[in-house]
């Protein structure tokens, strides 16, 4: 039986596209990188390391390293400046109360409560887990660690989430997923990955999990 939900964080609860680029390009700035805001916007989702290891390519550790010092100097102070709660998220998780509510984001843990703390989403949530010290999805083990936290096994848990790296982590992870169209990837590449189903709003969350 559904008890516990977890949820991504980026694109799938607040639309954060424009702060976390602003943040990249001032980290690529900082490294003398040049980065383009379009491609940019494309990889959201990516974690740092990955996120550098595709725009620039070059192996070397020490420049990527401060290329994400940069980056989180400059989000710490920017995280919502004009990051926004996506319409209707506040009211279903709300809606959702019957239900044990988790964060699992690849941001890390600090950052991620700095931001639901600002937007006054933070109660709504039993557990909020960053990937500090583990690997990024779409490696499970952030969402892995956040069911244990919770005391819930994987079948009994549900993942919501707007990438590749969602769905393939609540996969690998021996959990259902649902995949939101709004975020960072669109229905049709959602759909090429097979989650157990497609989501084009958030209020049509609780209606969906009744199913269950």
């Amino acid at each position: 039986m559904l008890h516990t939900i977890l949820f991504d964080l980026d694109g799938t609860l607040v639309d954060s596209a424009e702060d976390i680029t602003a943040s990249a390009l001032s980290g690529f700035a900082e490294v003398g990188a040049p980065a383009d805001r379009a491609r940019l916007m494309t990889l959201l989702g990516y974690s740092l390391r990955e996120l550098y290891d595709t725009v620039v390519a070059d192996g070397n550790a020490e420049r990527r390293d401060r290329f994400t010092q940069a980056y989180r100097r400059h989000y710490a102070l920017h995280c919502t400046d004009r990051t926004v709660v996506y319409p209707g998220v506040r009211e279903t998780l709300a809606a959702l109360h019957r239900f044990r509510l988790g964060v699992a984001t690849t941001k890390l843990t600090a950052t991620a409560e700095q931001i639901l703390r600002a937007l006054d989403l933070a109660e709504a949530f039993d557990v909020i887990l960053g990937s500090d010290g583990l690997p990024s999805k779409p490696d499970p083990a952030v969402l892995r660690q956040a069911l244990a936290r919770l005391g819930a096994t994987p079948r009994e848990a549900l993942m919501v989430g707007d990438t590749d790296r969602d769905v393939l982590a609540a996969q690998a992870a021996g959990m259902r997923v649902v995949a939101v169209t709004y975020g960072g990837w669109s229905r049709e590449r959602l759909a090429a990955l097979h989650p157990d189903a497609l989501l084009d709003d958030f209020p049509s969350l609780p209606r969906l999990v009744a199913s269950w």
